[in-house]
């Protein structure tokens, strides 16, 4: 991208560019739809597919075009509440579910919730991934003893 030329992408209402790479590649959340798109020096695009929950967002991407960000998980109870939803009506019951979203990390086509990649006993919920570098490594925000706090995860290299 330079004075010379550049890539023409068309935005919609309530699309941003999140990130740029020294790559020259941009990471496009495209809001409303969320959706995220990584479009390169040369006008490729990758997109990363449609996260298929509100409040779902792309935040970062290293050169290597890893993707971090964060997605709702409430969508995967849905089937089971509305499954149930008449017992629990008729019984004048109420269920109340948390929609705090889960940090992901988006690399080889495939979207993975962080939370899975780390130990279930180290007492986290990765909640926001908002930045990771070339080396891998990821920084957000999650719980941790009932409290918020930052992470830095750093990558373990298999033998």
């Amino acid at each position: 991208w330079d004075a010379e030329g550049g890539v023409a992408v068309e935005f919609k209402n309530g699309d941003c560019v999140v990130d740029l790479n020294n790559e020259g590649s941009a990471l496009i959340d495209h809001g409303s739809s969320f959706e995220g798109q990584i479009v390169s020096a040369s006008g490729e695009e990758t997109s990363l597919g449609g996260f298929a929950h509100q409040g779902s967002r792309p935040r970062g991407m290293n050169d290597r075009g890893e993707v971090v960000g964060y997605s709702s998980i409430t969508s995967t109870l849905q089937g089971t509440l509305d499954g149930i939803w008449g017992a629990i009506k008729n019984r004048r019951a109420s269920i109340q579910w948390d929609e705090r979203p889960h940090a992901f990390l988006w690399r080889d086509g495939e979207m993975v919730d962080l939370n899975a990649l780390i130990g279930s006993n180290e007492g986290w919920e990765l909640i926001w991934a908002f930045a990771i570098n070339n080396h891998g490594e990821i920084v957000g925000g999650g719980r941790k003893d009932g409290k918020v706090r930052a992470f830095l995860l750093k990558p373990v290299r298999e033998k």
